[in-house]
């Protein structure tokens, strides 16, 4: 009996671990020009790993989506609005975005993505972002 009453706590304990390691991520884009297109989101590591990449609806100029189930740790978000949804970011001649885009953090760049450590920002509870969307044009 004793046995049985250490091994529930085990669990008990493995279990109350695990779930205190599940964090979750709200992701807000604001500042979206139309709603025309998509907003294509990745969640990046520390490292520019990509976690998840997605495309999220437009609804009155802004996104939004919920991740759940990450684990404690530093994250960075990249943003961009495929106006023309061709999966991809367009650009000028000149290499200028021609649509939108954003980074999480305190970078607000215009000119060539920001570094990493610029872009990251800390998740060990539950966490909400805000993301705007810049354009150039």
């Amino acid at each position: 009996m004793k046995t049985n009453l250490q091994v529930y706590l085990f669990l008990l304990f493995i279990q109350i671990n695990v779930s205190a390691q599940s964090n979750k991520l709200t992701v807000i884009i604001k500042d979206i020009r139309s709603n025309e297109g998509l907003v294509g989101m990745q969640l990046l590591d520390e490292h520019e790993n990509v976690i998840k990449g997605m495309y999220l609806k437009i609804i009155n100029k802004k996104a939004s989506v919920v991740l759940e189930n990450l684990s404690a740790g530093n994250y960075a978000v990249r943003i961009y609005h495929d106006e023309n949804q061709n999966d991809k970011m367009d650009n000028n001649w000149m290499g200028i975005p021609k649509e939108g885009f954003g980074f999480s953090g305190k970078s607000e760049k215009k000119f060539g993505a920001p570094d990493i450590k610029d872009m990251l920002f800390q998740l060990n509870s539950d966490k909400t972002i805000t993301v705007k969307m810049m354009y150039v044009f």
